[in-house]
């Protein structure tokens, strides 16, 4: 009467050990470590020199607050975060001793920009300048598609008045790699069209005043890019740093093009930069 029963066990015993098996497996399986999401953390770095709470006595101050990221993806993280420190010490390449000895960190610079503060002590004895640099840090975008950071420097150290500029840069933030505009736009002759019309609404220049008339350095007044071109929640930024496209006194040019004129213009792999919310 058990012949059946044994019968059938048998039958059915590589379904069995299978189904064991893929139990057993999955068990064993490790679990993925879920990577959090790319974001961006603002470092801190201060360094004085002098009396910087009398105001007839001379001193520097430095105090830095620049961007590094965090979370995703490892190799992107490293690239991103590499390309923002070669930017922030590049920016005090030119107090450097000279351009055999590059300033390879943050403590390199303030001892450098220290010992020519110190050095014009000594040449100008009753001199009463205070000198500073400070830089802020924001995000402009952090989206699936593109991660947009801003730095913003003003300096002083000497000379007729302070300096000032910003600068944007934008990666990817899934490989680290950088972005531009050209990435994004498909048509660059219409965004540059909407560009221009934006600048001048900011600047209040009517469509038929020659540019180069109005104040501005564009060669034969035809409007160009600026350098400068970052990625928001409200559309695309343009920056035009103080001398870059008029005198000092005129200041920095800011202007945005918004998501809703450029949605048709998009590549469509960053199409849903158009759907952020702003």
């Amino acid at each position: 009467q058990d012949q059946p029963c044994k019968i059938a066990v048998m039958r059915h015993m590589p379904f069995l050990l299978g189904v064991l098996i893929l139990a057993f497996s999955a068990c064993k399986q490790p679990v993925e470590e879920e990577i959090p999401p790319l974001s961006v953390k603002i470092m801190e770095f201060k360094a004085t020199a002098g009396d910087c709470v009398d105001r007839e006595t001379p001193c520097y101050e430095m105090h830095l607050q620049y961007p590094q990221v965090e979370g995703g993806p490892e190799d992107a993280r490293t690239m991103i975060n590499a390309a923002l420190n070669d930017t922030i010490l590049g920016s005090f390449a030119a107090f450097a001793p000279d351009e055999n000895s590059p300033l390879n960190t943050l403590v390199e610079v303030a001892s450098a920009i220290e010992t020519m503060f110190n050095a014009y002590l000594t040449d100008f004895e009753d001199m009463h300048q205070k000198w500073f640099i400070r830089m802020t840090s924001e995000t402009q975008l952090n989206h699936p598609m593109v991660l947009s950071v801003s730095m913003q420097i003003e300096s002083y150290t000497g000379g007729a008045h302070a300096n000032h500029w910003k600068n944007v840069f934008n990666f990817d933030p899934v490989t680290g790699s950088a972005i531009s505009w050209q990435d994004v736009i498909s048509d660059p002759v219409a965004f540059l069209n909407l560009s221009e019309m934006a600048f001048r609404k900011t600047r209040d220049i009517p469509p038929s005043t020659d540019l180069e008339e109005a104040g501005f350095f564009f060669e034969n007044g035809q409007f160009s890019l600026p350098e400068n071109i970052g990625f928001t929640d409200a559309g695309i930024l343009l920056i035009f740093n103080p001398y870059e496209a008029a005198a000092y006194a005129l200041g920095a040019t800011e202007f945005m093009v918004p998501w809703d004129e450029l949605e048709s213009l998009l590549k469509p792999n960053y199409s849903t930069l158009a759907d952020h919310p702003s």
